[in-house]
Order: C-alpha cells, then sequence, then structure tokens
C-alpha cells in the first residue's frame, strides 16, 4: 500500500503570512507546502469585488508574487516539511533557470524540494506576450536553444 502524505498550497500575495502559514504547517506536521509557478491569476478583475468574492477584501489577486523567493524563504524558516511548485511554466523559465532555481531552493530546504516539469499552459504565458501557436511548442523551441 502506498503512503498518504498531506499537504496544503503555499500563500502567493504577501510574504509575511506565506511565512507565517508554512511555519504553521510545518508545526501541524503536514508533509508538504506547494505554489504554483506562473505568472498571474486567470480571474477576471470584473469579477473579483466583494459582493462576488469575499476574499477580494484580503488581497488583490494583480499581486500574484513570484513563488521561487517564496518556496525559500519557507525552506529558511521550516524544519520538516517538503516544499515544491505543482508545475512551473516552462515557457517563461529555460532550463538553465530552472536548474539554478532548483539547485538553491534545494541548498535552502537541505534537500527538502520537489519541482514537477511539464510543458505550461497558454494561459499561464499570455502576460509575457509569447506568439507560440501552442504552449507545447513554445516550450520545446525555448529547451532546445537554452544554455548557461
Amino acid at each position: 500500500m502506498r503512503e498518504i502524505k498531506y499537504g496544503a498550497c503555499g500563500h502567493m500575495f504577501d510574504p509575511d503570512l506565506n511565512r507565517a502559514v508554512g511555519q504553521m504547517y510545518d508545526q501541524q506536521g503536514y508533509d508538504f507546502i506547494i505554489w504554483s509557478d506562473q505568472m498571474c491569476l486567470t480571474i477576471p478583475q470584473s469579477i473579483w469585488t466583494p459582493d462576488l468574492v469575499p476574499a477580494s477584501a484580503q488581497w488583490n489577486i494583480d499581486t500574484f508574487m513570484d513563488t521561487w523567493p517564496l518556496m525559500t524563504d519557507v525552506a529558511i524558516h521550516t524544519e520538516n516539511i517538503q516544499i515544491g511548485t505543482t508545475v512551473f511554466d516552462a515557457i517563461r523559465r529555460p532550463p538553465a533557470n530552472m536548474a539554478q532555481l532548483t539547485l538553491t531552493l534545494d541548498h535552502y530546504s537541505k534537500g527538502a524540494s520537489s519541482s514537477p516539469w511539464a510543458p505550461a499552459r497558454s494561459s499561464s504565458s499570455s502576460p509575457t506576450g509569447s506568439s507560440a501557436t501552442s504552449p507545447s511548442a513554445a516550450s520545446r523551441s525555448r529547451w532546445r536553444s537554452s544554455s548557461c
């Protein structure tokens, strides 16, 4: 029988709250915390209003922070929890950059990190101005031309 692990998502809008949440999950015995590596949420501002979404009073969806510094901060301030991404955005992060980010997080987390690698969705790349016809085509092109 496979071992079941329990985890939660990190906070993407406030670094102090992200650290506090990470420490709380660590103290409560969660196995992992994950963050999604994307540039923005896909929620239109027109519906991110207090009458429709009570959470809109708590944070602005346009203040979506970068995943890697948030993960590193939690890795520095926790002891027992696995740190990782859901799937990172392969269109805007070439392999050399991903390798460096992953290595850095691995050092800060003392080996308690993971990063699944897969092609990105087109909705994650639209803020970057990508003109590729498909996310996987853009990923293949980017990965072939990447170097250290």
